[in-house]
This record gives C-alpha cells, sequence and structure tokens, in this order.
C-alpha cells in the first residue's frame, strides 16, 4: 500500500520520480506440476512439495514436480479488477466498495474448479 499526499492509499508500487503504478488485478501462477502441490507446513513454517497420488512429500522441490516457463503461463488465473475494487479482511462494516478475503477465496475456489 502506498500513502499518497493527500492521506489516502493506494495499492501498488513506487515506482520513484513520482510515478506509481497501481494494482488492477491479481494473477495467480502454479509453479508446480499436476499432480504436485506446495504448502505450508504449520508444525516447521516451512514449504513443502506434495504429490497426493503417490503420497510422497519433501521440502526440497523435486524436478519432476517443477512447472516450465510455458506451463505456468498456459495454466495461469489472471483475476481483474474494476474500478473501486480494493481489498482488506473479514470486517464487512466499511461503506466503501471494497472486496473482502472471504470473496478473494471463493473465486479462487471456483477458478480451479475443473
Amino acid at each position: 500500500m502506498i500513502r499518497m499526499k493527500n492521506g489516502s492509499t493506494k495499492c501498488g508500487l513506487d515506482m520513484g520520480d513520482g510515478l506509481i503504478a497501481e494494482a488492477t488485478g491479481l494473477i495467480f501462477i502454479k509453479a508446480t506440476k499436476d499432480p504436485w502441490i506446495r504448502s505450508l507446513s504449520r508444525s516447521h513454517n516451512k514449504k513443502y512439495y506434495n504429490n497426493p497420488m503417490t503420497k510422497v512429500s519433501t521440502y526440497d522441490l523435486v524436478p519432476e514436480a517443477s512447472a516450465s516457463f510455458t506451463e505456468c503461463m498456459k495454466n495461469r488465473r489472471l483475476w481483474t479488477w474494476e474500478f473501486g475494487c480494493g481489498m482488506k479482511g473479514d470486517d464487512a462494516t466499511s461503506e466503501k466498495v471494497v472486496l473482502h478475503k472471504h470473496q478473494l477465496c471463493s473465486v479462487i475456489q471456483e477458478k480451479n474448479k475443473k
């Protein structure tokens, strides 16, 4: 988040020299090959890779789990935002037009249904 001179905030990147690139959407890239998935170990606070078909899990990225650039781009999910869309936590009391965390999760789940 970038704080503007007028006190407002924008979701974006300060490019320097007064230039700001404002976020207008999200792109989700799956960097693992199917059926591999990357998860976060709650007990070790460390990412690991799991193949649910073979029941193999490893903390090291094995070559057969790594997707190529072409595969990543082919399977990416793009979600563009309309003007006025923003993000905040679970608090739904704001009068502003915002995107709430549960809405983001719902979109991710819906886009990944096959």
